[in-house]
């Protein structure tokens, strides 16, 4: 048997409204919107709201006239004073040529055009009279907040009049959909380039007021505190220390690529001198010898060097690198320039920046690196901890209906090449003359030396545990068999995504093998007695699938073995099913394992 390893607060926002009544000695000046009531049900309220904060008025003669379109210089003055932005730092000179000092809003649109909120129609003009379009206004609201990444357009994609929105304003629009600070005017429809009535400009405003810091939470540096996840030959990849990110260059451990290049790289850090060496003898994509030497806190790095060329630059001048990014030493790991160092040793890199995902391709490096890396730990490291293995075996005649049920249970505790086992086993059939067998044994492994426990005898029997430990001293302790790692390759593996088990989030691999790949990786000392069954399978339907679960510490925490295959003997057909769970607990643990009470044990002779 072969194994492997793996594995809001809801926020209840409660908005109390203290309604305070103060008895004022003295006269208010009274606030009144005189054609509130042509006003449409849903926007009353903010014109209210708006109107006692003094942000709109009416005109002279008291009214708002809702439905009219607002002009841009009435828009953005609204917004100047909404955020309080300091009108007395303005230029001496005009911006615009149709907003001179003498005009009533140029101070807000100085104030705005200062702060990057607004651009004009042109060098020279602003357009302070147009009327302001719905996407217009809602660049204003977004520049507003200082809002500039680009954001994944799933809402302006979903909009009936998306080829309508002009692409300076799709990243604005997006936000203000996404946040519902606007809304469509109907029929999943923008209207981007619509004018935007004085309703809708005080329902946005009104909201904006509200929630601003909400929306800046949620949006500003968005790409920055979304988790960065790295994909390499088609796994996500957990680094030791978390990668760091200066200036829009991500630094990354240089244990990622000792990791998960295995055998094709190495790297050295000498300490007295400050330096990293980084080597690859074959580089894709030619498989050349490539290294780099570079010194943490220090800019320039030299490749394909000789020697140390921080003894004397001069020399190796034309091998000079100047890294994009000075490398780190974090917490004793040196970090480095995560596109620049992969793309030096010959790897494909792309980046998605608005998903912050890293895609990273390497032709001479396995794929799914997480799961061989996981492998290769097991061959060469035995396992400690617990393991329980759950086996169920049907074989049953297509044309008599005769079958067998073998239900095999083990649970284990191991110690490197020390173990301690618990086994049940229990066989039935339809066959009247063959009795029901139940069983159960103990097993130990203790310094090369065999207890078995007849628990109806109540006696352990020792012995030299000849061929019970494999020739090869490392295999000791292994829990997987080795072929699975040396023939990596050769095997169709997929990894299909993440599991939770027991509240453990795992990665699943699914391991698909044709009939010789069977009989390759059937250990005799385990489930053995199959091994007859499989030389006999033929039919080419045969299959055989292997699911394993690993954790983020490369731990495997679960297998499946499935195997479904067809004989043939003399009379018949006869399917044969296999099923075998296995389970992995207090990974890495000592566990003491003991020889059994010396007034129990028989030496067998």
């Amino acid at each position: 048997m072969k194994t492997f390893k793996i594995k809001t607060v809801q926020i209840i926002m409660i908005t109390i409204l203290i309604c305070s009544a103060f008895i004022n000695i003295g006269f208010a000046e009274e606030i009144i919107i005189k054609d509130l009531n042509l006003s449409s049900n849903y926007a009353k309220e903010s014109i209210i709201t708006l109107s006692e904060m003094d942000i709109i008025n009416g005109d002279q003669n008291g009214n708002f006239k809702p439905y009219k379109p607002v002009t841009r210089s009435e828009i953005i003055t609204m917004i100047v004073k909404v955020l309080e932005i300091d009108t007395n730092n303005l230029p001496d000179n005009a911006t615009f040529k149709d907003v001179p000092k003498d005009h009533w809003a140029f101070k807000y649109v100085e104030a705005a055009y200062r702060e990057g909120i607004i651009r004009g129609l042109s060098a020279d003009e602003f357009g302070r009279d147009k009327e302001c379009t719905r996407e217009q206004m809602a660049t204003m609201f977004i520049n507003a907040l200082g809002l500039t990444e680009k954001q994944e357009l799933e809402h302006v994609n979903n909009l009936n009049d998306k080829e309508q929105v002009s692409d300076w304003a799709k990243d604005k629009v997006e936000i203000t959909l996404a946040t519902g600070l606007m809304s469509g005017v109907g029929a999943n429809t923008f209207a981007p380039k619509g004018y935007a009535k004085r309703e809708q400009v005080a329902v946005v405003m009104d909201k904006f007021i509200k929630n601003k810091e909400k929306i800046l939470e949620q949006f500003r540096n968005k790409d920055s505190k979304k988790e960065l996840q790295v994909y390499f030959n088609g796994d996500k990849i957990k680094f030791d220390i978390e990668p760091v990110i200066e200036d829009g260059v991500i630094l990354v451990p240089i244990s990622f690529f000792d990791k998960y290049l295995f055998a094709s790289f190495h790297s050295s850090y000498f300490d007295k001198i400050g330096s990293v060496f980084m080597e690859r003898p074959q580089s894709p994509p030619n498989n050349e010898y490539k290294n780099i030497m570079f010194k943490s806190d220090y800019n320039n790095a030299y490749k394909n060097i000789q020697g140390d060329p921080y003894e004397n630059e001069a020399e190796y001048k034309d091998k000079l690198i100047v890294l994009e990014a000075t490398p780190k030493k974090v917490n004793g790991t040196i970090l480095v320039p995560f596109k620049q160092i992969s793309e030096f040793f010959g790897m494909e890199y792309y980046m998605d920046k608005p998903k912050n995902i890293v895609y990273l391709r390497d032709d001479n490096a396995p794929t799914h690196p997480s799961l061989y890396f996981t492998l290769r730990k097991y061959v060469y490291f035995p396992y400690k901890g617990e393991m329980s293995s759950n086996m169920n075996l049907n074989v049953r005649g297509r044309g008599t209906g005769d079958y067998s049920n073998v239900r095999y249970n083990e649970y284990y505790k191991i110690n490197e090449e020390n173990f301690e086992s618990t086994i049940n086993l229990a066989i039935d059939g339809s066959d009247p003359n063959q009795e029901s067998i139940e069983k159960t044994y103990g097993v130990i492994l203790l310094n090369k030396i065999l207890y078995v426990k007849d628990f109806d005898e109540g006696t352990w029997i020792e012995q030299e545990a000849n061929g019970v430990i494999p020739e090869d001293s490392e295999a000791q302790g292994i829990v997987i068999d080795r072929n699975l790692y040396i023939d990596y390759k050769d095997y169709s593996i997929t990894n299909e995504g993440e599991v939770e088990i027991d509240g453990l989030t795992t990665t699943k691999y699914v391991i698909k093998l044709d009939n010789d790949q069977i009989k390759s990786l059937m250990i005799e000392g385990n489930y053995g007695y199959l091994k007859p069954i499989l030389e006999e399978v033929y039919d080419n339907n045969i299959k055989y699938i292997i699911e394993i679960y690993i954790n983020d510490k490369h731990e495997i925490v679960k297998e499946v073995f499935a195997f479904n295959g067809v004989i043939e003997d003399e009379t018949e057909k006869i399917d044969v099913n296999m099923l075998i769970n296995v389970d992995f607990k207090n990974i890495g643990k000592e566990i003491e394992i003991t020889a059994p009470n010396k007034s129990e044990i028989q030496v067998s002779h």
